[in-house]
């Protein structure tokens, strides 16, 4: 007896087919590959629309996630149309992000476990073509992706917090780069640090020593700034002062001698002083 199949079974079929020919076509002209993913996304589309429950509704979200995914890891980044890429790499983590949604309920633990080892592998593949970029573009693709994956309700997904981890590296050596002419750049990393730690599947021992490392370095040049900065607003408060006043003002003197306080113990909690 033949097995019965529901349109949307027969759509993922059909759109499973025409990407198995795809991923053997690796040598093809790029418009007959663009061909098969075409097709191949245009049958996922359809059977997500014919899903009559979540099981085939996260069964056609993961196929879709399948299918952007190798189309994003077969591309050249460095030459990729950055519109498209993007584009893919949104959807991609959508759809994967849809399908484990509504796998939670309809699907098995095995088939749960397996989609977020596809993502995780996935997110590796994507920072591997990340490292050919530039320092700056780099840094923009590692937040485009990072704010994709905020968007979904996807969590614990040790490849974001690495993303994370890698984020904020690079953007604390920006941050150091321009700490003259823009010292406030240092306090965007500990947000993104933290946020590593929001999605490592073990918070308190994911990278735990290159993260402290990497925690006291920004927390050591944050000191740095506020220190410096809270003494330079003192010289110029007395400044300012002496310039303008006939007499002394108690209240005021005492507001600049706490700026010179402030900037003291900022330098002695890390010992840095002489280092602004």
């Amino acid at each position: 007896m033949k097995n019965f199949k529901t349109p949307s079974e027969k759509y993922r079929q059909q759109g499973n087919e025409i990407f198995a020919k795809l991923k053997q076509q690796e040598d093809a002209a790029f418009v007959v590959r663009q061909g098969r993913f075409t097709d191949a996304l245009k049958y996922y589309n359809q059977a997500l629309n014919a899903s009559m429950n979540d099981d085939e509704r996260a069964s056609a979200h993961k196929n879709l996630g399948s299918l952007y995914s190798y189309q994003i890891t077969s591309t050249n980044i460095e030459s990729a149309n950055k519109n498209d890429y993007n584009h893919n790499l949104k959807e991609c983590i959508t759809s994967y992000g849809y399908a484990l949604q509504l796998g939670r309920q309809a699907k098995s633990q095995e088939w749960l476990i397996s989609i977020r080892h596809q993502i995780n592998n996935f997110v590796s593949d994507c920072y591997a073509q990340f490292l050919l970029l530039p320092t700056e573009e780099r840094l923009r693709a590692l937040e485009f992706t990072v704010n994709c994956f905020e968007r979904t309700t996807l969590n614990r997904l040790d490849s974001v917090a690495t993303a994370y981890y890698e984020l904020g590296q690079l953007m604390f050596q920006n941050a150091l780069k321009h700490f003259k002419k823009e010292p406030k750049l240092i306090y965007n990393c500990l947000p993104t640090l933290n946020r590593a730690f929001y999605w490592a599947c073990e918070p308190h021992t994911f990278r735990s020593n290159e993260m402290k490392e990497l925690q006291d370095s920004i927390w050591l040049h944050q000191c740095i700034h506020e220190s410096s900065n809270a003494r330079h607003t003192g010289v110029r408060m007395l400044d300012y002062h002496l310039q303008n006043d006939e007499e002394l003002n108690m209240d005021f003197i005492w507001t600049i001698i706490d700026k010179f306080r402030e900037a003291i113990l900022l330098a002695k909690e890390l010992d840095i002083e002489g280092k602004f």
